[in-house]
């Protein structure tokens, strides 16, 4: 792990799967002699109310683990939901360059994603090449299928490395993988344990009607 619903049934399928310690997060005063739940709340958001985002890094080995089946998991959840990737963006340029480079396949060539994020990870995790050199990118499209990423890059508005970095601040990502839902609730593996393996069980009551 890397460091750097508002429905009340939603929120005690939640608490079900709480397993971390009870000194993981604060309880208020007034849920005195309550279990902990396995979420941290966030000022709420209401442009992602019905918004599941996953925060990660290419060079997390554990959000390496959990990335497909998060994004099998994304792919269930029902209208209106919506689920996204979302690389952690600093003011670093591989940071940066995550952003800039995944939200042009998504956007141009979205049926490449997974072979592109799956080559991104060996490039970087297991050949140690650098998420700041533009070759690391241009390879890991290569591999995807992807040859022209540089022109998906200049035809693609790069407004995504905003609103990447203003929701990481927003939910106070300081660990990687996170989950944020609703706008307003995060979990980490740290918190949920082996539920975050299940995020259907864990916010199980949310999605009414398919999970």
């Amino acid at each position: 792990m890397t460091h750097f619903k508002t429905r009340r049934a939603c929120l005690k399928s939640m608490a079900a799967f709480a397993v971390a310690p009870l000194s993981t997060y604060a309880v208020p005063s007034s849920l005195s002699g309550a279990l902990p739940t396995p979420y941290r709340e966030v000022r709420f958001r209401a442009e992602d109310a019905h918004a599941a985002l996953a925060f990660f890094s290419y060079t997390c080995s554990v959000c390496r683990t959990y990335h497909a089946g998060l994004v099998r998991w994304g792919a269930t959840l029902p209208a209106p939901w919506a689920f996204e990737m979302i690389p952690v963006t600093t003011a670093t340029a591989g940071d940066v360059g995550a952003t800039m480079v995944r939200h042009a396949i998504q956007r141009f060539a979205p049926t490449a994603l997974p072979a592109f994020d799956q080559a991104v990870y060996e490039l970087v995790q297991d050949r140690g090449l650098s998420m700041s050199d533009v070759n690391t990118w241009r390879r890991a499209a290569r591999t995807a299928g992807v040859a022209n990423l540089d022109k998906l890059i200049r035809q693609d508005n790069h407004e995504s490395v905003w609103t990447a970095a203003s929701r990481l601040t927003a939910y106070q990502i300081a660990v990687t993988p996170s989950l944020a839902v609703g706008g307003r609730y995060v979990i980490t593996p740290d918190d949920t344990h082996m539920a975050f393996l299940e995020p259907s069980n864990t916010f199980k009551g949310c999605f009414p009607g398919r999970l």
